[in-house]
């Protein structure tokens, strides 16, 4: 399905909001969509009662806001479960929101960009403006930072997804099969980080709102000596942002969906490297060979 991304999909601040803008834009685009086809499905020999979603990386973490969405049937009951049954979540990578401040800070720069001083002037700005300045942003944002994403708005995403999730405020019942691979994090991890201070500067970036004390626990969560090689030290990162972006995610889908509803799946896609996203050209190919077999069979 296809929705706003970058700045026209995930910009947000408290300025943004006071001025009439839509946080999460883009989880509403998917809503909308997903509600058209709860809708039409009849129309292609479909059961509206039986819908699956699946989606991979920014897919799966789109999925796992609309299982949070609200804050489930205790906070959201009169916005309604999302229209589906069933979600396949392969890597559900998501790091942690940003501030009021870093999102202010991002929504000034889009304004600086493109020559702008308020919502009203991004709305009224030639869309090829806004779509360099996007791009621009994304493009020079730090090492395996996308500066986009979806955000915390008391609505929609009422809280961060792993306190909804693990707190009880999501939409229960549903039947999910979630996956990671084996080296999620390695494509997301700086080189450059070699050093224990570097490395806590990069979880203090990524982890925002971390206190002191909690940074150490993180240090020695992930240590090393002096007999690391600069091949190990980057590799620590990425056990690190594995655990941060995707794996910790994963374990709080299943803590929640294969608890007393027993309906969460789980597998671990092992093939060697498992880098983020590897297993999709195998779900694909898979996909496309059962397909091809639907047709055989048909003019057989």
């Amino acid at each position: 399905m296809n929705y706003r991304l970058g700045a026209f999909g995930w910009l947000t601040s408290p300025e943004f909001i006071k001025e009439g803008g839509a946080s999460n834009a883009g989880l509403l685009d998917q809503l909308a969509a997903l509600q058209w086809i709860k809708q039409y499905i009849h129309l292609f020999n479909g059961d509206p009662e039986r819908v699956t979603v699946f989606g991979q990386s920014a897919g799966a973490s789109s999925i796992l806001h609309h299982l949070t969405s609200y804050g489930g049937p205790q906070l959201g009951r009169k916005y309604g479960p999302p229209p589906f049954l069933r979600a396949i979540l392969q890597s559900p990578a998501f790091f942690p929101q940003v501030d009021d401040k870093k999102e202010q800070s991002i929504y000034s720069n889009l304004l600086k960009l493109t020559n702008s001083y308020s919502l009203e002037d991004l709305r009224n700005t030639d869309s090829r403006v806004l779509q360099f300045a996007s791009n621009f942003m994304i493009q020079t944002a730090k090492y395996g930072q996308f500066t986009f994403g979806p955000a915390v708005d008391d609505l929609l995403v009422p809280a961060p997804l792993s306190i909804l999730l693990d707190k009880g405020f999501y939409w229960p019942k549903y039947q999910v099969m979630v996956a990671d691979n084996g080296n999620e994090g390695l494509l997301f991890s700086p080189p450059t980080v070699q050093s224990d201070s570097s490395f806590r500067s990069l979880i203090s970036q990524r982890l925002p709102g971390l206190t002191p004390e909690g940074l150490e626990e993180v240090v020695k969560m992930y240590p090393t000596d002096d007999s690391f090689t600069p091949k190990q030290r980057v590799q620590r990162v990425a056990n690190a942002i594995s655990e941060l972006a995707v794996l910790c995610n994963t374990q709080y889908v299943l803590k929640a969906y294969g608890g007393p509803y027993r309906n969460a799946y789980n597998y671990k896609f092992g093939v060697y490297p498992g880098f983020h996203g590897q297993d999709a050209f195998f779900t694909v190919s898979l996909h496309l060979f059962l397909l091809g077999c639907h047709f055989l069979l048909l003019y057989i």
